[in-house]
């Protein structure tokens, strides 16, 4: 028997996505349903041809740096390296990511070195940006591959800062018609967020419900209570084990 035996705990994130967050929770003994509402969808045609021009210059070695604000930035990223047959060692800039989360995908494809935010918001990511480059980031050519619907505290304030900053549509997350259901036969015991637009597209589908919210950072658990949701716990670290561990914190 786990520690979180006959738990029914519900999984929001993407299938993709889900697999750490699942396994580790059913091997605390947790019954797992996957929800998923969000999927991650292309870009136009147009902005898919000014994203792969603005890898192209990556490659080149025209940027100082560039900001990876998700893991699926990066495997975007990388899949277009991987298809120009690009070694990942071979693009000499610095890179800076959200989270280490983003950070071990980053690691996973080879590319160094790693400036790594201290809290997993943008806000920090940008603090860190600026301490790595000091006075010089007025100088600074930045690439950020990113959401469409990304939060503008980077592009705010790189640009404050005098940076140059290239943000680039990379993708975009969509709602899915999901054939999952709640279930009906047992109370769900929690239901964890990893990001305000899961918040979002849930609460827009099935309502507030009666369960105990886990929220992988503090900026997803604002946006959950903004929505109506009373979060329980927020996990210290922004990633599938923070979130097991604060859900057995609070069990």
């Amino acid at each position: 028997m786990g520690i979180l035996s006959n738990k029914l705990i519900i999984v929001t994130r993407a299938l993709t996505q889900a697999r750490e967050l699942t396994s580790l929770l059913k091997s605390y003994g947790a019954i797992v349903v996957e929800i998923p509402v969000l999927d991650i969808k292309p870009v136009t045609k147009q902005e898919l041809t000014i994203f792969k021009e603005a890898i192209k210059k990556a490659i080149a070695g025209y940027y100082d740096g560039i900001l990876f604000t998700s893991s699926n930035a990066v495997k975007i990223f990388n899949d277009f390296i991987a298809s120009q047959n690009i070694n990942s060692q071979n693009i000499t800039t610095q890179f800076f990511a959200v989270g280490q989360t983003t950070t071990k995908t980053l690691s996973q494809f080879g590319y160094s070195p790693i400036h790594t935010a201290a809290i997993a918001n943008a806000e920090n990511l940008l603090l860190t940006i600026q301490d790595a480059f000091g006075e010089h980031i007025a100088q600074q050519h930045l690439l950020w591959p990113r959401a469409r619907n990304a939060r503008l505290v980077l592009i705010e304030g790189l640009r404050l800062s005098g940076a140059q900053l290239d943000a680039i549509v990379a993708y975009e997350t969509c709602l899915i018609n999901s054939n999952s259901d709640l279930p009906a036969d047992n109370p769900i015991d929690w239901i964890t967020f990893a990001s305000p637009s899961t918040v979002n597209a849930f609460t827009k589908k099935f309502g507030i419900l009666s369960a105990k919210v886990a929220c992988i950072g503090s900026i997803t658990a604002a946006a959950a209570q903004k929505a109506g949701w009373v979060v329980s716990a927020i996990a210290d670290e922004p990633s599938a084990h923070g979130l097991v561990k604060v859900i057995i914190n609070n069990k």
